[in-house]
């Protein structure tokens, strides 16, 4: 008899937060801010982070579009405020990626910095189980 395992993903599912129009980001590097909960893959959102409901492997995309081109700076995924992710782009549509583990209870949060200050025309943060 062979004995099958499967890592399980300690009830993770799809999660994501989406972000509007509003916000400008500048010089200094902040947090992404105006997040709320996707209604069609439902989040838990404090304080524009989102908060991980179960443990397992993930993959976390985070897209920021601006009106237009900023100049190269970074675009981050953060997650309990130590960097996991980053990416550095003249583009006005940014993404990065991170694959890996969460844990639940972990916060994760998109933080971004531009050369000339650009307005935020959307973003959002999708966390699928691997």
């Amino acid at each position: 008899m062979h004995l099958m395992s499967f890592p399980t993903t300690g009830g993770l599912k799809r999660q994501r937060m989406n972000a509007g129009s509003g916000q400008s980001i500048g010089s200094s590097l902040i947090q992404v801010t105006g997040f709320a909960s996707d209604s069609t893959f439902p989040a838990v959102v404090v304080s524009n982070a989102l908060i991980v409901q179960g443990s397992g492997a993930v993959t976390v995309e985070a897209r920021l579009v601006l009106v237009s081109n900023g100049g190269a700076r970074p675009l981050q995924i953060r997650i309990n405020n130590t960097v996991t992710a980053e990416v550095s782009t003249n583009a006005a549509d940014r993404t990065v990626t991170y694959s890996g583990l969460v844990d639940e209870g972990d916060e994760i949060t998109l933080w971004a910095q531009t050369v000339l200050a650009r307005n935020v025309t959307s973003a959002y943060v999708d966390l699928t189980p691997a």
